[in-house]
């Protein structure tokens, strides 16, 4: 596992305190990279790190990333795309293969205090399936538990992933006493099992812009958004929206979905210490 090494402070702007009235601003990615392979074809990783540079992002979370595999040439991606961001990195191998790892990730412009990994994997025919949780610290006292997760294509799949994530082992956990944000590849179309659960418990970020349109993902003519950012209620959503500019429509076969947040100081205040 690449360990968490973000060296860099947070942006002079955003540089607060709990107790500050206004808060804290963030910027949120959630992308699958597809391997840094684009639609048209061509293994470009710098290309990605351009399209998620467009976003400004303090905290992103990546899917579908590959670290040490001979078909993207051994690198380790979210090694590569934290240090071309000024960004720290968290792994999680999904699976391994051809002496690689291949899974998730999570860059972040805060330290990483603390880091948990869960299997989600449905039977031993599905694909294995693993959601990262990284807790940030953004200020002294105050700390983000960034979950990212990537769930399955089958419907029973997903149902099993929703019940295991919505349970005190995972998003319901005691252990989370500070706000949190969920990230992921959620592929929950076309008959959506995960969603309706999810927001009896969270906030739905693109959901609360008014918005219809937020496709992420192009299968044929349909346009879907497999894509979501969710948030605990306590984090007011300023701006949420799929990327389009730069080379967002070729780098992967996904776009990413980008999300500013504020945290609350109310909120930040009456959360109990770890």
């Amino acid at each position: 596992m690449t360990p968490g090494s973000s060296s860099s402070p947070p942006r002079d702007a955003l540089e607060v305190s709990a107790k500050d009235t206004e808060g804290l601003r963030l910027r949120l990615v959630t992308y699958n990279i597809h391997s840094g392979v684009g639609v048209d074809g061509r293994l470009d990783l710098g290309r990605t790190g351009a399209v998620i540079g467009e976003a400004r992002p303090d905290i992103v979370a990546l899917q579908e990333v590959d670290r040490g595999l001979v078909r993207t040439g051994l690198a380790d991606q979210a090694a590569v795309l934290a240090k071309a961001l000024d960004l720290g990195s968290r792994f999680c191998t999904t699976r391994t293969f051809d002496r690689g790892d291949f899974g998730l990730a999570v860059l972040s412009r805060y330290p990483v205090v603390a880091a948990h990994e869960y299997d989600l994997s449905y039977g031993k025919r599905r694909e294995p399936r693993s959601c990262l949780r990284v807790d940030l610290e953004l200020s002294p006292g105050m700390l983000l538990h960034v979950f990212n997760c990537h769930l399955g294509l089958a419907t029973t799949e997903r149902r099993y992933q929703r019940r295991r994530m919505l349970s005190d082992a995972i998003l319901l956990s005691e252990e989370l006493h500070h706000p949190v944000v969920l990230m992921g590849d959620f592929n929950d179309r076309p008959l959506p099992v995960v969603h309706t659960e999810l927001r009896q418990h969270f906030v739905d970020a693109f959901r609360t812009t008014g918005k219809r349109r937020g496709a992420t993902f192009r299968y044929g003519p349909l346009r879907l958004r497999l894509d979501h950012i969710y948030v605990s209620r306590e984090i007011r959503v300023v701006e949420c929206g799929v990327s389009r500019r730069g080379a967002a429509g070729v780098a992967s076969d996904h776009r990413p979905l980008f999300a500013e947040i504020e945290m609350r100081a109310s909120a930040a205040e009456c959360v109990k210490s770890v």
